[in-house]
Parts: C-alpha cells; sequence; structure tokens
C-alpha cells in the first residue's frame, strides 16, 4: 500500500515474469517482483509501480429529464457532468423519436452540453455517451431528456361570438379556453369600440379566463376579446376571436282590453297582449291579483303561457289581470300594465210593475216601471202586451223605455211586462214580471131610489137608496136634496154618506126630490148620479066616527059604530081599539076581527 519494497509476498500465484494485479478494490496499490537466479548470490529487485483502481466512469449530473417550449422557444440546454473513470473521454449526443437508448447520432453535439432545437413540434428524447480510451473504462451514458415542444397555444373556446340583450341586463360570463403552449396561464380583457382583437382597451381586474362584463345600462354595441399568454419560452400572447354584445331597449307590450265588465257565468272578452321591441322569441305568464298593482299577483301556472288569456267569470267581484313577458335575449322581458275584469251578477229586474191595477175607461193608470240590478251596459228594453197571462206577448210600438203607460181607451184586461235586454258583457236579458191592467167600464146605478113616494105630513119614508156596478176603487156616496126634478143644481145633504139616506119626518106638505152622486176613486171613474127620487107629502086623512056616543041595555043590539076616512095617501086599513078610559093612547085592539070601517 506504500510505495515501497517492503511489501506482502502475493504467493505461489505470483511467481512468473507476468502478473495481473486485482482489479476488485478501490484503491492504489503498488507492485514489485523480487527476481533470483540460479547463480549464487544473483537477484534483483524492481521498482515499484502503482496500479490505481478506479470507479467505472459515470454521469454525475443528468441533463433536465423533462422540459416543454413552445416553437421556435429556447429551452434550457441538456447538459453533464462525469465522475470516476480515467483518460479524457469523448461525447456524443444522441436523439430518438422513442424513449429508448437507441437513437440517432446528432452531428456536432459532442461536448458535454447540447441545445436541442425548436423549430418543429414534437417529442424527442435526447442522451449523452462519454467514451473513454484508456484504463478499460469503455463509456458512460446519460439518462434520457425529453423535450417537448408544442405548438403556440392556440384558443380552443371563444367567447360567444355575438350575444343580444336588453338594456340593464346582464350576460353570461364571457370565457376562453386554450390548447397546447406550456406554462402558466395570465388572461387579460379588453374592451373596444370596434369589432377587432386589438387596440382596445385593457379592463382592470379582468384578469381570469372569463369576464362578466357589468349591467348594460346604455344601448349600443359593446365588443370584448381576451389575450391568452403563457409563460413558456416562444409562447407569446395570443388573442381571442371578438365578442359582440348588441344592448337595445327593452320591449314594450300592450294589452287590450284594458277593462271589462261580464255577467257571472258567460265568455269573456279574451285578454291579449302584444309585445314589441326586445331581442328573441316572446314567453308569457299570466297573473291575476286582488289589487291594481303588478308585483304582488298569483301566477295563473302552465295554462296561461300565451299572449291570449280566458279570464275566470264564475266568482263576483273584480279582479286585476297582467302578462309577464319574458324573451330569449338576455336580460329582456317586460310587464304589462294590469286590467280589471269585473264580473257581476246576472241582471235581474230589482223594481216590478205594478202587479194588478185597474181603472176605469179612459182612467190615467199607475205607469208600468222597472228598475234593474247587475248586468253591465246600458240595455234597452221593450215592453209586450197579450190578453192572456203569458209572456208570449206582441212588442209594443214605441214602448222603448224603463216605463209604460197603458192605454185604457177600451175596456177589458190586458197583461204587459218588459224585456231588458244587455248588448255587452255577456249578460242577455232580464224579464219583469206580467203585470195586469184591467179597465172597466165606468159605473153604472144599478139599483135607484124609490122614483115616487106619497106620504102624510109628520110621516117618514123608507130609505132611499143606490146600488151601482162597474168602476173601480172606493166608493163615496153624496146625497142632495132638489126643489125640482133634477139631478143636476141640487143641494148636499150634510152627513147624507152612504148608499141609502132616509129624510127626517116630513112636516110641510108639499114635493120633495133626492138624488145620490155614487163616485169611485179608481182613475176615470168619476161620480155618476142617480134618478130623483119625489117625495110627495100631503095633509094627514080626516075622519068622522057615529054614532058619537050611545047608551044600550045589557045583552040588546047595539048601533054598529061607523068611521068615515077622507084624505091622506092610499087606501085605508082599519084596526079597532077599546078603553075604559076616555083616550086614544091606552087602547087594547080588538083583533082580526076589527079591521073594517064598521
Amino acid at each position: 500500500t506504500n510505495n515501497t519494497t517492503t511489501g506482502t509476498s502475493l504467493g505461489a500465484s505470483a511467481t512468473s515474469a507476468t502478473y495481473t494485479p486485482l482489479t476488485t478494490v478501490l484503491e492504489t496499490r503498488y507492485y514489485y517482483c523480487i527476481i533470483t537466479q540460479t547463480g549464487l548470490g544473483c537477484g534483483v529487485t524492481s521498482s515499484p509501480v502503482s496500479v490505481e483502481i478506479v470507479a467505472a466512469p459515470a454521469v454525475n449530473t443528468q441533463p433536465t429529464p423533462t422540459q416543454t417550449v413552445c416553437l421556435n422557444g429556447a429551452p434550457a440546454p441538456l447538459s453533464i457532468t462525469l465522475i470516476n473513470g480515467t483518460g479524457t473521454p469523448t461525447y456524443q449526443w444522441y436523439f430518438n423519436t422513442v424513449n429508448l437508448f437507441t437513437g440517432t447520432a446528432i452531428a456536432g453535439a459532442t461536448s458535454l452540453s447540447y441545445v436541442p432545437p425548436t423549430s418543429a413540434t414534437g417529442t424527442l428524447y435526447y442522451y449523452c455517451i462519454a467514451t473513454y480510451n484508456s484504463g478499460g473504462c469503455t463509456t458512460a451514458t446519460s439518462n434520457i431528456a425529453q423535450v417537448i415542444v408544442n405548438p403556440i397555444q392556440t384558443i380552443t373556446t371563444q367567447p360567444l361570438a355575438s350575444q343580444d340583450i336588453c338594456r340593464g341586463g346582464a350576460i353570461a360570463p364571457l370565457t376562453v379556453a386554450y390548447t397546447d403552449g406550456v406554462g402558466t396561464a395570465t388572461y387579460q380583457w379588453y374592451s373596444n369600440t370596434t369589432n377587432a382583437n386589438t387596440g382596445g382597451t385593457s379592463i382592470s381586474g379582468a384578469n381570469a379566463s372569463s369576464y362578466t362584463p357589468p349591467v348594460f345600462n346604455t344601448t349600443g354595441d359593446y365588443y370584448y376579446y381576451a389575450m391568452v399568454s403563457l409563460s413558456g419560452s416562444g409562447c407569446g400572447s395570443v388573442a381571442s376571436a371578438t365578442a359582440l354584445v348588441r344592448v337595445v331597449a327593452d320591449p314594450t307590450v300592450t294589452i287590450t282590453p284594458s277593462s271589462q265588465t261580464i255577467c257571472q257565468g258567460t265568455t269573456p272578452t279574451n285578454l291579449v297582449v302584444t309585445p314589441s321591441g326586445g331581442v328573441g322569441s316572446y314567453s308569457y305568464q299570466w297573473y291575476s291579483n286582488t289589487t291594481n298593482n303588478t308585483t304582488t299577483g298569483t301566477s295563473l301556472g302552465a295554462s296561461a303561457t300565451s299572449a291570449t288569456y280566458t279570464p275566470l267569470t264564475t266568482v263576483l267581484g273584480t279582479r286585476y289581470y297582467y302578462c309577464i313577458i319574458t324573451q330569449s335575449g338576455l336580460g329582456c322581458g317586460v310587464t304589462s300594465a294590469a286590467v280589471s275584469v269585473e264580473v257581476v251578477a246576472a241582471p235581474a229586474v230589482n223594481t216590478q210593475p205594478t202587479p194588478t191595477q185597474t181603472v176605469c175607461l179612459n182612467g190615467a193608470p199607475t205607469s208600468l216601471s222597472i228598475t234593474l240590478i247587475n248586468g253591465t251596459g246600458t240595455p234597452t228594453y221593450q215592453w209586450y202586451s197579450n190578453t192572456v197571462n203569458a209572456l208570449t206577448g206582441t212588442a209594443i210600438a214605441g214602448a222603448t223605455s224603463l216605463s209604460y203607460v197603458p192605454p185604457t181607451s177600451a175596456t177589458g184586461t190586458l197583461y204587459y211586462y218588459c224585456i231588458a235586454t244587455y248588448p255587452n258583457g255577456g249578460c242577455g236579458s232580464a224579464t219583469s214580471n206580467i203585470a195586469q191592467v184591467i179597465v172597466n167600464p165606468i159605473q153604472t146605478i144599478t139599483t135607484q131610489p124609490l122614483a115616487s113616494q106619497d106620504i102624510c105630513r109628520g110621516g117618514a119614508i123608507a130609505p132611499l137608496t143606490v146600488a151601482y156596478t162597474d168602476g173601480v176603487g172606493t166608493a163615496t156616496y153624496q146625497w142632495y136634496s132638489n126643489t125640482t126634478n133634477a139631478n143636476t143644481g141640487g143641494t148636499s145633504i150634510s152627513g147624507a154618506n152612504a148608499s141609502s139616506y132616509t129624510p127626517p119626518v116630513f112636516n110641510t106638505t108639499g114635493d120633495y126630490y133626492y138624488y145620490a152622486m155614487v163616485s169611485l176613486s179608481g182613475s176615470g171613474c168619476g161620480s155618476v148620479a142617480s134618478a130623483t127620487a119625489l117625495v110627495r107629502v100631503v095633509a094627514d086623512p080626516t075622519v068622522t066616527i057615529t054614532p058619537s056616543s050611545q047608551t044600550i041595555c045589557q045583552g040588546t043590539t047595539p048601533t054598529n059604530l061607523v068611521v068615515t076616512p077622507s084624505g091622506g095617501v092610499g087606501s085605508y086599513s082599519y084596526q079597532w081599539y077599546s078603553n075604559t078610559t076616555n083616550n086614544t093612547t091606552t087602547g087594547t085592539s080588538l083583533g082580526a076581527s076589527a079591521t073594517s070601517a064598521t
């Protein structure tokens, strides 16, 4: 182990002129040979020689195992350093299309480092072999280094080329994506006033792969694009296509009709919205509300999604309807005004004509009148007449108002009714009850007072009586006295207001005339005078009786008593009385056998 000749014998295997030193242990060892001869005292010891056993050569620093650059980028040089071995090696770099040590020597690539070319895209594999020409060290081969040359990045997802949006709307994010290239991507979005992806204005903070512009409040055309930059060598920056955002005014809408009043259960006028402007196709959703606003309504669901809606008419009351219209264009939509639909009850006659009335010929009947409730609009009216109590009458010409005065120029009974017809709201018609109008003849005296009565002074006649037929209403009576045989011009008798009248006792002879006026309260009936009744008052009759007295014996035949009347009125009837005293007031009737003048 030292450079001396005092080493250790290598034994029986080392006794020739040649010796092969061991190379199994890394070290420097010195060898020498002691030579002896057969001649006595002859011999010599060689000088020591060194044999240095070094490790096999190896690559100490490997080339970068993998690197990726863009086309024509500048990759890091592939470099190696070596250890061990002996002597000065030679170098050769190789490339391959596969990851194997079967590559092709690269002309001129004979140094410790090599810069691979990037003028074509693809993946190549490189390695270096160092060859030693002494010491039996042969070669050392580096690891394989992969060099990927990518195309410069390409935008694969462009922002949406064109979007139409309504004022006040916000678009979906503008987005870009890329392929190829290498390295860390950075993004910058730009706005522009023209359809170009150069010369724009960078948008502060818009540094991601997507960008959402703020709400667009002004109409016009807005252009955007993105620059995608990669940190990889040679990649640089690539601009996206431009994205146009066209901002238009919101759509407008009209709704018809603005209001309607319809009868319950009838067919209404359809509500129709007509939108215009905005962007894209229209979608509709109708809402209803109990108040006149377009914010708190209730959606009418899937059955109310067209431009036309038929409102319900089953429930009485006023309901408001409006339609929210959306469009396929971003942020586009409009809400119609609210319109009212009032559902009212079917029309009905509230005040019926007088059911029955009776008047006298040419009297003035109460006007037949109706009032109406419910329904909608201004109805037309038509009165009908019939000879029977049925709604099958004949229209009366000119009778087209709420009231009608029936004629009374002929006696008889007619039936009247009115039909009110509503021209809109589906309300149809309302028919009044039937009114009966009876036209009676003017009243006629059917029972006249006794035409003539003779009475003696101091007597009282039987009542004078009248009765009537026809006419209508409450009868009032007034008796009159007159000095002539006439039923006009008499003097009304106070208190004589009944259908019969008994004059007081007549104490004065003479002719007295009476008549009655019969008045009826019914229209047109007026007053009718009875015939006159004559009461002729004459002096009382006189009478002589003979003999004036007689005295006769008991049981003998007396002289007959004979009365001889004269004057007075009418035929005489007799009744004899007897008395125990000389008076004509307290006597006793002599009965049926004493009824002649004798």
